[in-house]
This record gives C-alpha cells, sequence and structure tokens, in this order.
C-alpha cells in the first residue's frame, strides 16, 4: 500500500514537473513576442513619428489640391477632345452624304455594276 502511495506521488510529482517545464516554455515564448511587439512599435513610431508634422501635412494638403487641379483641367481638355472628335466624325459623315448625292446625280457606275 506504501508502495502505490509513493508511485502515485512520484507520478504526481512528474506530471507536475512537466507542466512547470511547459509553463516555462510558454513564458519564454511569450517573452519573445512582447520583446519583438515592442521593438516593432518603436521602430513604426520613429518611422512615422517625423511625418506626421503640421509641416508635411500642410504640404501633403498643397500636393492634394495641385493634383485636384490638375485633374480638373485635363478633364476639361478631354471634354474639348471629345467634342472636337464628335465634330469631324459628323463632318465626316456630311462629306461622305455629299459625295453619296454626287455619284447619283452624276449618273457614276461602279466600274463593276452589280448584273442580276
Amino acid at each position: 500500500m506504501i508502495t502505490l502511495v509513493i508511485c502515485i506521488n512520484i507520478a504526481i510529482a512528474l506530471l507536475c514537473g512537466y507542466l512547470a517545464w511547459q509553463v516555462w516554455q510558454v513564458r519564454q515564448t511569450l517573452t519573445e513576442v512582447a520583446d519583438a511587439v515592442l521593438e516593432w512599435e518603436h521602430n513604426t513610431h520613429a518611422t512615422l513619428d517625423p511625418a506626421i508634422t503640421p509641416a508635411t501635412i500642410l504640404q501633403s494638403r498643397q500636393g492634394i489640391a495641385q493634383t485636384r487641379q490638375s485633374y480638373a483641367q485635363l478633364q476639361h481638355q478631354v471634354q474639348q477632345l471629345q467634342r472636337l472628335i464628335a465634330l469631324i466624325g459628323g463632318g465626316v459623315q456630311v462629306l461622305q452624304s455629299f459625295r453619296r448625292r454626287q455619284r447619283r446625280r452624276s449618273g457614276y457606275r461602279a466600274r463593276f455594276p452589280i448584273t442580276r
């Protein structure tokens, strides 16, 4: 009976020792992860801190305003080009129509008339 109690106590001691070792391993891993996150946070702060100043924000706003103005000018130019292309297309259609009418009036015959 005493031997059984001693064996159970040894088994419990070994199990507790194994669990303690596992907890220690998890603690080491968590410590490494925490250190890595802190280093990442420090690096991110060091990188972004100079970028977020009133001067850089003002400069960015001015750049955005200039880009919007350029875009508006380009959009106006595109509209003008579209109108010009439509006008040229209309002129071509009118010219083709005019030529067709002239051919009909002058009795123009095709080189290879269709015979039926």
